[in-house]
């Protein structure tokens, strides 16, 4: 009798451990085909929301690539689209050829939008602002450029002008009446140290500032020309916080979720606290 139920209690052991072995092993299983059905529905969802195209140039990209980071958290697919021109980005945009940008700053959008009857509009919370400077590699200090001087100028209306209020404020120049909405270098009504002007595209400013005694630059594209660091300006434009650089899109999508609510993230202490580390000083926050 004894042997009976032994037996039957071996049974009953063997019978519970075979159940738990199925029961692990439904579980795993149950868990493995969830996994790869969340995979398939993450990937079904960035094929259904789609490719987000942003333009960007080589001063914009580390901060183009932060904002696609955080699109792509939100599910969609994202790609950087490199251009080597000021205002290439906005005109691809206008073109429908990608779909938001991260290379101008607001004054430059909307003059933009004036002069091509576009109507691109800023995300807000705006990113960032670049200290726009004057720079030299040939002399210290303001006082020390000369009678003649060569400086080379961005060509574009809003860079222009605030280069040429900065000269007047150092006593420079002195200029007239606006001939148009922005101040050029022909409304320049006292040249008082007979500097000649070299107009060059904005992208193009570091690329001869060692063939001219002095030229005006945003400080990031200053820093990674690696002819000197973006904080060795000889003068800096105090008003560079209202030129604010954010994410930049047509019209309809200025509510669109993967605009607005990646450009939220990015103010995401630490999301902002690396971008304040790798950028040198180069990059401020832009605070509302």
């Amino acid at each position: 009798m004894m042997r009976k139920f032994l037996s039957v209690l071996l049974c009953a052991a063997l019978a519970a451990t075979l159940a738990m072995g199925c029961s692990s092993g439904d579980q795993e299983n149950k868990e493995a085909e969830t996994g790869a059905s969340t995979a398939e529905n993450t990937e079904e969802n960035k094929e259904e929301k789609g490719t987000i195209k942003i333009g960007c140039g080589a001063m914009t990209e580390y901060g183009a690539t932060l904002i696609a980071e955080q699109m792509e958290s939100l599910g969609y697919e994202t790609e950087l689209v490199m251009f080597d021109g000021n205002d290439l980005p906005a005109k691809a945009l206008a073109a429908g050829d990608i779909d938001a940008l991260l290379a101008n700053h607001l004054p430059w959008i909307e003059t933009f939008n004036a002069n091509s009857g576009t109507d691109l509009r800023m995300i807000k919370p705006y990113f960032y602002y670049s200290p726009y400077s004057l720079y030299s590699t040939k002399y210290d200090s303001v006082e020390d450029i000369p009678d003649g001087a060569k400086i080379s100028i961005p060509n574009d209306p809003t860079n222009m002008e605030r280069s040429l209020v900065m000269l007047q404020d150092l006593g420079m120049i002195t200029l007239g009446d606006k001939s148009g909405e922005f101040y050029t270098v022909a409304d320049i009504e006292d040249n008082k140290k007979n500097i000649e002007f070299f107009e060059v595209e904005m992208t193009a400013t570091v690329a001869n500032i060692k063939d001219v005694d002095a030229g005006f630059s945003a400080a990031v594209a200053i820093e990674q020309s690696g002819v000197m660091e973006g904080k060795d300006w000889l003068y800096m434009d105090a008003s560079s916080v209202n030129y604010p650089v954010s994410l930049v899109v047509n019209a309809e999508d200025e509510d669109a979720e993967w605009a607005v609510e990646a450009m939220k993230l990015m103010k995401q202490e630490d999301v902002m606290q690396t971008f304040d580390e790798k950028v040198n000083g180069v990059f401020v926050q832009y605070e509302e």
